[in-house]
């Protein structure tokens, strides 16, 4: 890949060009569940919208599988996925692209 700064080439971990694939609240929610793995439904809401001062949408919970399918749509391809474990939460695992 080629820095569009100074032109350099440069090589970008497999992750960090996918999560460039993503929109910004699809990037949280991934790098979230990345950087802490088993986060519930809830707990990833919790984390995603704590700091919105209007505590984030009422339906915070069926906000994230939404952002979760959207997010997977254009992570499979590249061969990453947002996956929830049963009980044990979200996890971030290779898949076959």
């Amino acid at each position: 890949m080629t820095c569009p700064c100074c032109g350099a080439t440069t090589i970008v971990p497999a992750w960090e060009y996918a999560l460039d694939r993503l929109s910004p609240i699809e990037r949280r929610a991934a790098r979230l569940v990345a950087a802490m793995p088993g986060l519930t439904r809830r707990g990833l809401a919790h984390e995603l919208y704590s700091q919105n001062l209007d505590g984030g949408p009422d339906d915070a919970e069926k906000c994230i599988s939404v952002i979760v399918s959207r997010a997977n749509r254009k992570l499979v391809p590249l061969g990453f996925a947002v996956r929830a474990m049963g009980w044990d939460g979200y996890r971030v695992v290779k898949v076959a692209a």
